[in-house]
């Protein structure tokens, strides 16, 4: 299974591991997944099409569509209320504190490589600003429950398909759906997800852009940009990476999982380690893997995602910054 594939469900199974044994037992057979190209399907029969409520407390989509609506750019000037407005790859998620105030989460982009204008990371916390009932509007109209506690997923499919989308109410009703062959959602659901995210950011001050990021961007990592303190989650497991100078210590729960020089190699953090008949003198010489993760930095704000490798498959972690620069 790719890393993506399971970086696309990691959110949605951390979600719905409690909401019924058909998802359970999904979880189950995620975390040792069987040979590629087996197909899974499941039914949460406990999640119902018929949401009572009207306030969602949380929002979540992660849309990996399909190359139609794949674009190279996304401008500035592109209007954000546009029935024709192209849109990247993107990642939401809104919650409500306890507080009741707004926590927004965006991110988005056509690639992972150097920033083009597409690529964004926003991140901010307000009062309500409409955006909650903004989504259950765009719930209603596309009927996003339709299909509810389904999840499909094939092992080892290539990249780029897929979505999910999970979504919590005041009243303890949830929806949660996932397709990694298909874009669960069509066009014009889609489309009205990014574009009520984007007025809530631009109401903000941000955009969706490289340009009105919140956080900082940088292009290739440098040793100067990796120094300090990283922390992610893997299925309850708290992962912390170390950086002193080119040394690199790797940490789950605890315990001492990786202690090596590293080098930055093509944009990614690798082990000081040369792969069994590599040379250094190699036009591409090869390195070998961390034990715990492999750490790629070419994303906005900074952020490090590693592929754990448990058993022969692997899967992402976010790592984010701890000390403030």
């Amino acid at each position: 299974m790719t890393v993506l594939r399971k970086s696309l469900f990691l959110a949605l199974l951390s979600g719905v591991a409690a909401t019924g044994v058909a998802m359970a037992q999904f979880l189950d057979d995620f975390r040792d997944p069987p040979e590629c190209g087996q197909h899974h399907e499941y039914w949460d029969k406990s999640l119902s099409s018929d949401i009572k409520s009207e306030t969602i407390v949380h929002f979540e989509y992660n849309s990996f569509p399909g190359p139609g609506f794949i674009v190279p750019e996304v401008s500035l000037e592109a209007r954000p209320d546009s029935e024709s407005e192209p849109f990247p790859n993107f990642y939401v998620l809104f919650d409500r504190t306890p507080s009741g105030a707004v926590r927004v989460v965006a991110r988005g982009g056509n690639n992972t490589g150097h920033r083009d204008g597409s690529r964004f990371v926003v991140r901010y916390e307000i009062s309500d600003d409409g955006l909650p009932r903004e989504l259950q509007t765009i719930v209603r109209k596309h009927n996003l429950s339709r299909d509810n506690g389904h999840v499909s997923h094939t092992d080892g499919l290539p990249t780029g398909d897929g979505s999910i989308l999970s979504v919590r109410y005041d009243s303890g009703e949830a929806i949660y759906r996932g397709n990694n062959v298909f874009p669960l959602l069509d066009d014009a659901a889609t489309r009205e997800i990014y574009q009520a995210f984007r007025r809530s950011a631009r109401r903000q001050g941000y955009d969706f852009t490289t340009a009105g990021s919140s956080e900082p961007v940088y292009d290739d990592p440098t040793v100067e940009m990796l120094q300090g303190i990283w922390k992610g989650k893997h299925f309850g497991r708290e992962c912390v990476a170390e950086i002193t100078g080119q040394h690199i210590r790797i940490f789950y729960d605890g315990e001492l999982a990786d202690d090596t020089d590293y080098v930055i190699f093509e944009g990614m953090v690798k082990p000081n380690r040369l792969a069994k008949n590599s040379s250094p003198d190699d036009k591409y010489p090869r390195y070998d893997n961390f034990r715990a993760f492999t750490s790629i930095s070419k994303k906005n704000g900074f952020t490090i995602v590693g592929h754990v490798f448990r058993n022969g498959s692997s899967s992402s972690v976010e790592m984010f910054r701890q000390d403030k620069r």
